[in-house]
């Protein structure tokens, strides 16, 4: 009697142990999927399993001359300018968290990306010209990187309501 009473719960517990269908988004994800055991050997096999995880996965572009060292820096420069120009003059009612602070991650994430690609021109070029080239550059970049800092600390308080000065003193 006691073992047919306790069989009713684990009778009960087991029927309920049915899997819930998988919704659409579930579907879709499983379907696009990569294989178990995946092992890129190309860039073209990386970007498929990147863009799995919404991710991109691309080549970086070196500059080989002065020139061409100098464009992505004024590009990345200007785009960094005019993110920081249009952080600024968005009024107070309209700042939401991406139209600031992931703008600002989103515009660092870049700078990084292009100090990251002079630091390596400088320590492994075999121009020395190239290299000394490399190295001014990128401290321009870090300026602007420190810069963009600045504007995200400054921002976090005027977000917060933290305006004074000297809640921040260093």
């Amino acid at each position: 009697m006691r073992a047919s009473l306790l069989l009713i719960p684990v009778c009960f517990l087991a029927a309920c142990n049915t899997p819930e269908p998988k919704s659409a988004v579930e579907k879709q994800a499983a379907k696009n999927a990569p294989p178990p055991h995946f092992h890129p050997t190309n860039i073209a096999g990386f970007q498929k399993l990147a863009a799995h995880f919404k991710s991109v996965i691309s080549l970086p572009k070196f500059g080989a001359t002065p020139a061409g060292i100098q464009r992505p820096v004024s590009n990345t420069i200007s785009c960094a300018e005019a993110a920081l120009d249009e952080i600024a003059t968005c009024s107070h009612g309209k700042l939401t968290f991406d139209n600031t602070i992931a703008a600002l991650d989103d515009h660092g994430s870049d700078i990084g990306l292009t100090a990251s690609r002079l630091n390596l021109v400088k320590e492994t070029s075999t121009d020395a010209a190239l290299r000394e080239d490399a190295g001014r550059r990128r401290e321009v970049s870090c300026e602007v990187r420190g810069t963009k800092q600045d504007m995200a600390s400054s921002l976090s308080r005027r977000l917060m309501g933290w305006d004074s000065p000297a809640l921040f003193s260093h």
